[in-house]
């Protein structure tokens, strides 16, 4: 006890020390770790011929602890835009609107991805070509949104060669018209 009293300018310097690390490490680094939902490597196919349709896919980081569920997504870039997910029934694999949103768990991720969970675009205002990008916003059920660019890239691989989005003409099943509600 007597060396703190007889040296208090060492403690209140060891003391600030400790605070300035602690808010370098938490307070700066923890602020940006712990904004909830980031969406990465977002990106969506090019549409073909005359294909009405094409669809967007991304990794959803969630660093806060709370589990968060995308619940919508807006563009521009077409008449509808809505959370689907790939089924398979039989052997035929089908696309499926998600009921009430896409669920990303508290410090986890969330893909979506060809053959998966994915953002459908309905009714594509335009071509989607390679190289170009546009807006999109996501909605949260927290009440987050977060507007992303998405850039049009190729796809490689057997997600090409699978059910894709692109070909999809009018019989797919995503019609320009609203989907009937069970």
């Amino acid at each position: 006890m007597r060396l703190l009293i007889k040296r208090p300018g060492w403690t209140a310097g060891l003391a600030s020390a400790i605070c300035l690390a602690a808010l370098a490490l938490f307070g700066t680094g923890g602020a940006e770790a712990d904004d909830g939902v980031k969406a990465m490597e977002v990106w969506a196919r090019p549409s073909l011929g005359k294909a009405p349709n094409s669809a967007a896919y991304m990794t959803i980081m969630n660093h806060s602890g709370s589990a968060d569920r995308l619940v919508a997504a807006k563009a521009d870039v077409s008449e509808r835009v809505e959370l689907h997910q790939h089924i398979m029934e039989g052997n035929v694999a089908k696309m499926r609107p998600v009921e009430g949103g896409i669920e990303v768990p508290a410090k986890g991720k969330v893909e979506l991805k060809p053959g998966g969970l994915h953002v459908m675009l309905i009714g594509l205002s335009g071509k989607l070509t390679v190289g170009d990008s546009f807006p999109m916003t996501l909605v949260f059920e927290s009440g987050a949104e977060q507007t992303i660019e998405v850039s049009v890239r190729k796809i490689s691989g057997t997600a090409q060669t699978g059910h894709g989005h692109g070909g999809h003409g009018s019989d797919s099943g995503h019609s320009s018209k609203p989907a009937a509600t069970d």
